[in-house]
Parts: structure tokens; sequence; C-alpha cells
């Protein structure tokens, strides 16, 4: 993954994400996660008014390939 952050600004860029295979687990869902990936995530941290502004989130190319979960179906 390529990682950078700028700290005057407030935003850091994560690419290139591997998504564990037990990232869902704790969901109880019927299915899950064999591989996936997120291309690009990205933080907008308002430092100078944290307390008043919104911490945004920006989350692109998601890519997940799951199969059932045989305890769950």
């Amino acid at each position: 993954y390529n990682f950078s952050f700028s700290i005057t600004i407030g935003d850091v860029h994560i690419n290139n994400l591997a998504i564990k295979g037990n990232a869902l687990d704790t969901f109880n869902l019927p299915f899950r996660v064999v591989y996936g990936h997120i291309g690009s995530f990205i933080a907008r941290i308002p430092w100078v008014s944290l307390y008043t502004s919104p911490v945004c989130f920006d989350i692109k190319k998601v890519f997940i390939v799951c199969v059932p979960n045989p305890g769950k179906v």
C-alpha cells in the first residue's frame, strides 16, 4: 500500500489496501470475505476546527469476493 499525509491540510491518503478475510466476522453475516481490496482511502481531518467541522472519509474502488458462510446460512 501507499501512504501519504499532510498534517497542515489534514488529509491522509492510503492506496491499494487489502481487506482481511476476517474483516466482517464480528457482524455475524451469512457470508465471509475471501478477498478484498480498496483502491483509495482518504480521510480529511480538519485539525484547526476539529470540534466544529466534520471529519470526512472518501473510499473508492472497493472490490470484495465473498462466499457463503456455512455456519450462518
